[in-house]
């Protein structure tokens, strides 16, 4: 089975748009990557739902995530739980980043950089968007392995989680999800 991911780059006026206004321009471009990724499954999703934690609710058999950074959006949907997110990389507070990530976690990537602690953050939000918690449970998340630049494996109550990652025009995307193994996870990255 294909899994796909899409992802869609915004127009420059939209990263720019503050306030408000450009919440609801992200928000309004990550729904519109579900809707791209919801017809490359063949799924027809109704109205979005959402639960206590904020986390969107199974339409059906569906499941979907969306996420989105400043300059783009991205989102899945499959007949199985799975958790989305994009990060733009950009330096932040240096005291953000013991809540992103420990000194363990980013020894294993070869230690600090801004790329490397946003590809443990999209990890551990992707596997907490799977398990609809959101943010609630960052603290009990960890970064157990990676494979190369791809796979990154988080550990979140009492299992480890595969996450697949793809890297390109200064995001990280990452995707967790409960499908069989041999799903393969295919990305689809376009302009608006």
């Amino acid at each position: 089975m294909n899994l796909w991911v899409r992802i869609l780059r915004a127009e420059p006026a939209m990263g720019d748009a503050l306030g408000r206004e450009g919440v609801e321009a992200r928000r309004a471009l990550s729904r519109r990557a579900l809707a791209l990724a919801a017809e490359a499954m063949g799924a027809r999703l109704g109205p979005e739902r959402h639960g206590e934690h904020g986390q969107p609710l199974p339409d059906g058999d569906w499941h979907s995530s969306r996420s989105h950074a400043r300059s783009c959006a991205a989102a899945a949907c499959a007949p199985f739980a799975l958790g989305v997110d994009v990060e733009e990389v950009l330096p932040r507070r240096d005291e953000l980043v013991p809540r992103m990530c420990s000194r363990d976690e980013l020894d294993l990537l070869g230690g600090f950089t801004w790329e490397r602690a946003f590809r443990i953050w999209t990890a551990k939000e992707a596997v907490l968007k799977k398990a609809g918690v959101g943010l609630l449970e960052l603290s009990a998340c960890r970064l157990t392995a990676v494979d190369g630049d791809r796979q990154a494996w988080i550990h979140h109550r009492g299992r480890h989680h595969k996450v697949e990652q793809l890297s390109r025009d200064g995001h990280w995307v990452a995707i967790a999800h409960d499908g069989p193994e041999e799903t393969e996870v295919k990305w689809r990255w376009s302009a608006a």
